[in-house]
């Protein structure tokens, strides 16, 4: 076997990631599925020319379910029997504390869980949330009471919070009070690493500042918790956010750099100047936090100065198979870290397919001129390179965030190459601050630096805001032709060399694609939907490529994020309108957040909902009257202010099919209107309703609220509504019917 650590190192991470999604009693029966096909090939099918390599494969992949099902049994499920309950933790702060909308968050190694006046054997990390600040350093150690709990599994725009945080530890959240600091007296060697991560991102503030620094600080050592949300979206849509998360590019410029300022200026052999390039990558995987994707390029940064220090090659497959295979052998749960899995793709796409490329592109230009085989050869390198570590990547965007840039190349082929700039200014600027003498050569760096990120954010801003900068992979038929074209390409390498043709094949998947995005367009046309995108009254109202936005709860969470969410991935990047049925200012501060993300049209709020002078929103049209919006796709909403003006509800009609949306504040007078103009066939509510409210609507469906807090829920179940508590959204074409879709 050629690379025994590839093999290995990819099937155990790949089924690691399948087992996270088939969940244990799958995944067990998946290890003993792959643990008995390993037995019968290797022993049962002797004829089989690659009976070893596949033995090999599937005993890698049944100690991966193994692993998996192990940490499960053993790490995972005793922590969710802590899941709302009362205790006394005690432990290590892990790591520098966030702050995250007036709270203060401090991850810590609990070494002590106290429930009921027994100590659980549970030993975790968990992300201590507090209302105060507390004087302690990391390794300092904290006691509190607290009400302990475990991260969403899924929320309702799909992002899977308890995934994340097991790939980094974090099994539990816990809020409380009463915190006992101790002091630490006798600090560890990771506290000097992360002392010198502050005071690198201090130095980076101090010179470079404002939003270009906080960009810079992320690229360099991965901090991005001072980037506005606006850029990392912007980087998201154009495909580019890996620039932020501290990777192979980081690691290798510093492995190259250092190699070369030690062999070259202070002419030390290569062994000794590996053995001391070895030693710094180990620091700054510590000052970046040791980071899955981070100790994935240091392990194979390590891999290939212990070559060089042992005299022998190293093989980048084989060390990137091995570095997957130690990170998941140490947390099996590291396997659904986004940033490895992109780390690791498109290091693999580099490796491998751009090789090739580079190989191709060079047979087809030795022909050329030399003065023009000079000018092409620098574009032509980083075209192959973007190419061949987009292709493995686009699979791991698609499953994980469920959007597919169609400008990404482009976006790599020009940020990529800036960052790599930026990368090394910042780092020059952080190793020259600490000499006084040298502060004048800081200030152009810290410009250049500064000039570098604008025309970054600048860049990826203007392409994210081109149509159709990104489109969405949530729809059903993505899934689907995700393994087609696996399964396409993985024929082609079989059949490759007997009459295969790759032309065909991206042909194939090309067709495939626009014949998934047809036919989609097609079944969506002149269908309107009116989704519940939490249980708080808000509503989006959406129909061919336009929406409405009704109401931003102020109940709810960054409710602004949840319609950015829902509409980026239904491809609409601009919303008709926004209705607030009544006014505060978490509402304002809501809708602001929202038009800094995406255009707004126009908006409306109720006529006494606010004074003038109470908003920073420009011009909003007050609502006095019964008032209608027409929208050129079919629909029609009506706002009906309540008698006080203060808030108002609103009625969306699409052909006979008709809707009433409350929103998340309280339900007004509205007896001054006919019942029948009241009457609908679908309900969204938020908070209690009245029983003439509710009789006046009538609804055949109904979602919002919870059945703890609304009273008249029994009523609506009674009269034959379909109640639903949970995000959903309804779908008609106008006939007086509802659909559920989820």
């Amino acid at each position: 076997m050629r690379r025994p650590f590839a093999v290995i190192g990819f099937t155990f991470i790949a089924s690691l990631v399948a087992a996270s999604y088939a969940g244990l009693s799958i995944s067990a029966a998946m290890a003993a599925v792959c643990a008995a096909s390993a037995i019968v090939v290797f022993f049962g099918l002797s004829f089989f020319k690659h009976r070893k390599t596949t033995a090999v494969a599937l005993c890698a992949a049944a100690a991966a379910f193994g692993v998996f099902c192990l940490a499960e049994c053993l790490w995972y499920n005793p922590v969710l029997a802590l899941n709302g309950q009362k205790a006394e933790i005690s432990g290590e702060i892990a790591d520098t504390p966030d702050d995250s909308n007036g709270q203060y968050i401090y991850t810590i190694n609990a070494d002590k869980i106290v429930v009921d006046g027994k100590t659980s054997p549970v030993k975790t990390k968990i992300r201590v949330y507090s209302y105060s600040g507390l004087e302690a350093e990391p390794f300092d150690r904290i006691t509190a009471n607290v009400t302990l709990s475990v991260p969403q599994d899924k929320n309702d725009y799909g992002y899977n919070s308890r995934a994340y945080y097991k790939s980094k530890g974090v099994y539990l959240f816990a809020n409380g009070d009463d915190f006992t600091v101790i002091k630490t007296q006798n600090k560890p060697p990771y506290y000097y690493a992360i002392k010198l991560r502050q005071y690198i991102s201090g130095v980076i503030g101090k010179y470079v500042g404002g939003g270009q620094g906080a960009l810079a600080a992320g690229i360099l050592i991965g901090d991005t918790s001072q980037i506005s949300s606006g850029v990392k979206d912007d980087f998201r849509t154009t495909g580019i956010s890996h620039i932020l998360a501290v990777s192979g590019t980081q690691t290798s410029l510093i492995m190259e750099y250092l190699m070369l300022l030690l062999c070259a200026a202070f002419r030390l052999p290569r062994r000794p100047a590996a053995a001391i390039t070895a030693g710094a990558i180990v620091i700054f995987m510590a000052v970046t936090g040791f980071s899955p994707s981070v100790m994935r390029a240091g392990i194979m940064a390590l891999v290939c100065l212990c070559a060089i220090m042992i005299k022998r090659d190293a093989d980048v497959v084989n060390s990137l198979g091995l570095s997957a295979l130690v990170l998941c052998a140490v947390n099996p749960y590291a396997a659904t870290d986004v940033g490895l899995l992109l780390s690791l793709t498109a290091t693999l796409g580099m490796a491998t397919i751009s090789k090739r490329l580079l190989s191709f592109a060079g047979e087809k230009t030795k022909n050329m001129p030399q003065g023009a085989k000079k000018f092409i050869k620098a574009p032509l390198g980083i075209l192959c390179e973007t190419l061949g570590a987009s292709l493995l990547t686009y699979p791991v965007i698609v499953l994980i965030f469920g959007r597919i840039s169609l400008i990404s190349l482009i976006a790599n082929m020009i940020e990529v190459s800036v960052s790599l700039f930026v990368t090394l200014l910042t780092a020059v600027a952080a190793i020259m601050s600490p000499a006084w003498f040298l502060v004048f050569l800081i200030k152009p760096v810290a410009i250049l630096i500064r000039v570098c990120c604008a025309f970054m954010m600048w860049f990826a801003h203007a392409l994210a805001s081109l149509p159709f900068a990104s489109i969405s992979a949530s729809y059903g038929f993505v899934d689907i032709l995700v393994v087609f074209v696996a399964a396409l390409f993985i024929l082609y390498f079989v059949f490759k060399g007997k009459g295969a043709s790759g032309g065909v094949c991206v042909s194939c998947a090309c067709l495939a694609v626009a014949v998934g995005v047809f036919s989609y367009s097609v079944a969506s046309h002149g269908v309107m939907t009116v989704a519940a995108v939490s249980n708080t009254g808000g509503a989006i109202v959406t129909s061919n490529g336009h929406a409405v936005v009704i109401d931003l709860p102020s109940t709810e969470s960054y409710p602004e994020e949840a319609v950015e969410s829902y509409l980026k991935a239904r491809n609409i990047n601009e919303i008709d309108a926004v209705i607030l049925t009544s006014y505060d200012k978490k509402r304002e501060q809501s809708l602001c957040q929202l038009e800094s993300a995406m255009k707004v049209r126009r908006v409306y709020m109720p006529q006494n909902g606010f004074s003038a002078t109470d908003t920073g929103i420009a011009e909003p049209e007050k609502v006095s009257l019964p008032s209608k919006l027409s929208a050129p796709y079919g629909v029609t909403i009506t706002m009906l202010p309540d008698k006080a003006q203060e808030s108002m509800l609103a009625l969306v009609s699409c052909a006979s099919s008709k809707a009433v949306v409350t929103g998340g504040g309280g339900l007004g007078d509205y007896s001054a209107y006919n019942p029948d103009a009241l009457k609908a066939d679908l309900l969204i509510f938020g908070g209690d309703l009245n029983e003439n409210f509710s009789e006046s609507v009538s609804p055949k469906n109904a979602a919002g609220g919870s059945k703890s807090s609304v009273q008249t829920v029994s009523e609506l179940i009674a009269a034959g509504a379909n109640y639903n508590t949970e995000a959903c959204s309804y779908m008609t074409r106008g006939n007086g019917s509802y659909k559920l879709s989820y």
